[in-house]
């Protein structure tokens, strides 16, 4: 019988991986995923590739892969990150029978993510669990056991925040709500309501008349920023009732400050507007977007700054 062999995605040697390592048995080898600590691993007894072997090498197959990825390629300095952690796990996919790594969990809400499809209807996913946020106390992010089985068949066993646990018959369209499993989106949402102009604060000439300009909500308490502005220049919103709140929000699962949108003020591409048909019913979205209950739902499914309309489709329309 031939040995069983393991690839282990290790970052920084911390008590975890050193944990992990020695329940290991048979053949390992560890890839150096930060490219640091190619002796230390050398000198522990292992084999170890680089993070670059890794992706390019075609001649390595393991029965198992297993460990923690880095999550984002912080290299360019840039806040826009590209994201690691998916591209890792599809790669490892292609080198083992079963793959069992930490991963954020945020690509199991976002609808575009061709990650997401790809798993959920490969058939193969045997288990999603996820992870407390003090699992990783020093790291602002959310995370899950994903693994990956080519011998499973039938549902994913889904293990919640709560500790519940729920079998789901995963497809490309099924969302994964870290606290209640499955998520569907709602027939009547937000996202149709979801508008935005156009107008780029770097873009905005002032004037001595013309339409009120929103450039920022401001904090809490503070007054919304506005100035005036020729309307050729931006007319977005115009004459329209709605709610309005910034583009970015917040990592942390917040939206940012909700506003009701002043009658004939005119908004750019910072803000999104959500009209409504009269005062009444902004004053009421507002209300909404700040209750309890959606602030409880969109910090368990938004992990990014931005608003996008895809985050809304996931919200109940609460206006008839």
């Amino acid at each position: 019988m031939s040995m069983k062999t393991t690839l282990y995605l290790a970052k920084e040697p911390g008590r975890g991986v050193r944990n992990d390592l020695s329940k290991l048995s048979g053949e390992v080898t560890i890839v150096d995923c930060l490219g640091a600590y190619n002796d230390y691993y050398c000198k522990m007894g292992y084999n170890v590739i680089s993070k670059d072997e890794f992706f390019e090498r075609q001649d390595m197959y393991f029965n198992v892969t297993i460990g923690n990825p880095p999550y984002s390629d912080t290299s360019s300095g840039s806040t826009n990150t590209k994201g690691l952690d998916d591209v890792f796990y599809e790669k490892a996919i292609n080198k083992s029978d079963y793959v069992s790594m930490i991963i954020r969990s945020k690509h199991f809400v976002n609808q575009s993510s061709t990650f997401r499809k790809n798993l959920f209807s490969s058939g193969f996913l045997s288990k999603i669990e996820y992870l407390s946020e003090d699992t990783f106390p020093t790291v602002n992010v959310r995370t899950c056991i994903v693994t990956y089985n080519r011998n499973h068949k039938g549902p994913t066993e889904v293990k919640t925040l709560d500790g519940k646990v729920v079998n789901i018959n995963l497809n490309k369209d099924t969302i994964i709500h870290p606290l209640n499993g499955i998520l569907t989106s709602p027939s009547k949402n937000l996202a149709s309501r979801w508008k935005r102009g156009k107008l780029h604060l770097n873009q905005v000439v002032e004037s001595s008349e013309g339409v009120t300009f929103v450039k920022a909500l401001g904090r809490k308490d503070d007054d919304i920023e506005t100035c005036t502005i020729d309307p050729s220049l931006e007319s977005f919103g115009y004459k329209k009732h709605g709610v309005m709140i910034p583009n970015m929000g917040t990592a942390d699962g917040r939206i940012g400050k909700v506003v009701v949108k002043p009658f004939e003020a005119v908004a750019g591409h910072s803000i999104v507007q959500f009209w409504t048909k009269t005062e009444e019913e902004a004053i009421k979205l507002a209300e909404y977007l700040q209750s309890d209950d959606v602030s409880k739902l969109i910090k368990t499914i938004k992990f990014s700054n931005p608003n996008p309309k895809s985050l809304f489709r996931l919200i109940q329309d609460p206006i008839n």
